[in-house]
């Protein structure tokens, strides 16, 4: 009776000890073929390309490729559905939900974790107009005229031009009597540019993290949650498609542990835009000043050949072990 207990001891020990091994070990890289190139999607904005210069720069001090084609929102979530894009790393939430949202109920994509916390998303406007009296959104309706009735939204099928485009539909705060003006990134901040130099009144869909918040004097209207969800309150998705846990776990983990603070990625999209650098230029230096960073992100992760991935990472970027 005791040996037989004792032998059930020892088995209960070994089976909880063998449990504890195998969930502390690193994601093993032992992948798929198919994992040692990433392909990330790019979405066209400042911030998404800050994203990703980072993302690209460390999975290649880790061994990986990576392919980030530029794809329109609705597109990202199509390729991933059909296995073309594997993560996306700029779903912003609220805005972003809509458009998400018949992805994940049909399981074509999954959200594995958050990579910024804390933006702004929303309608904004120089501080001269919000110092004149346009700030909140109930103002908007009154100030119409004065607007030639615009605002300024990003490229077409973008996720913050639908919720405007929702209000204009229901007539939030006196919306439908507005139109929407799309344009890219780049058009939209040219035109935001030569009219707060012409010193006119200006709305805009505006956000944080972004160098327009240095590069503009510039307020956000408050009052708008029933469209754009609560100020100070966007955080932004990772997302992957559907398996690519399973197949690609090593990967995955990196993704899952990679998060940014807002002041990161001012510092990365000025760096972008301002002094005209490839993200992953940007990315580099800044990896090379802020080695710190790495050390969560690559928490039991390895390289694609199944060494520990942050002596390799370091190595790559020429900072010592």
């Amino acid at each position: 009776m005791h040996i037989t207990t004792g032998i059930r001891g020892f088995i209960s020990c070994f089976l909880a000890a063998l449990v504890l091994l195998i969930t502390t070990l690193p994601a093993n890289a032992d992948e798929a073929a198919s994992c040692s190139t990433v392909r990330i999607a790019e979405a066209g904005w400042s911030d998404n390309a800050a994203a990703n210069g980072i993302a690209a720069t460390v999975l290649a001090g880790m061994g990986y490729k990576t392919d980030i084609p530029l794809l329109s929102i609705a597109m990202t979530y199509v390729s991933m559905r059909n296995r073309r894009i594997d993560v996306f790393m700029g779903n912003w939430d609220p805005a972003g939900m809509g458009t998400i949202k018949p992805f994940l109920a049909d399981g074509s994509v999954k959200q594995i974790g958050v990579n910024l916390s804390g933006g702004h998303f929303t309608l904004a406007v120089p501080e001269y107009t919000w110092k004149e009296g346009l700030q909140t959104f109930d103002d908007l309706k009154k100030w119409a005229p004065k607007l030639d009735d615009k605002i300024y939204g990003l490229e077409s099928g973008n996720a913050g031009n639908l919720l405007i485009l929702n209000g204009m539909k229901h007539d939030l705060f006196g919306l439908s009597q507005f139109r929407l003006v799309e344009s890219s990134e780049e058009g939209m901040l040219g035109t935001v540019d030569r009219m707060i130099r012409n010193h006119q009144p200006v709305v805009f869909l505006g956000w944080e993290p972004h160098p327009m918040n240095n590069r503009f004097a510039m307020r956000y209207l408050s009052g708008g949650s029933s469209i754009f969800g609560p100020d100070n309150g966007s955080v932004v998705h990772t997302v992957i498609r559907k398996g690519y846990d399973s197949e690609c776990p090593n990967v995955t983990r990196f993704f899952e542990q990679l998060r940014f603070s807002i002041p990161t990625e001012n510092t990365l999209m000025g760096e972008i835009r301002d002094k005209h650098e490839s993200p992953k230029d940007a990315a580099l230096a800044w990896l090379k000043a802020h080695p710190e960073n790495l050390e969560p992100w690559l928490d039991q992760v390895t390289t694609r050949d199944g060494t520990p991935a942050l002596p390799a990472v370091k190595s790559f970027l020429g900072l010592s072990p």
